[in-house]
């Protein structure tokens, strides 16, 4: 499970990113690019591979949840639209 969440995840959200940057949803796409990194950017805190700043790494991976947050509910509020 941790291979799966530390590498498969990410890969696929960053997948995702680029067919939607293809297919020209932009707002899509950095919204995956925001949730995947976010997640390497978790994976990364939790592994210990960040030694100083941490407090900036932190705060930078909060950042990136809530922006995917708020793009999550702009892309819904976007599709509830669409004709």
């Amino acid at each position: 499970m941790n291979y799966f969440t530390k590498y498969i995840v990410p890969l696929a959200l960053f997948a995702l990113a680029v067919v939607n940057f293809l297919d020209g949803r932009w707002v899509e796409g950095i919204l995956y690019v925001s949730v995947g990194s976010g997640f390497t950017l978790m994976n990364l805190l939790k592994s210990g591979f960040f030694k100083t700043n941490l407090k900036f790494w932190n705060i930078l991976s909060w950042i990136l949840i809530i922006l995917a947050i708020v793009l999550f509910l702009l892309v819904l509020r976007m599709d509830a639209y669409e004709i």
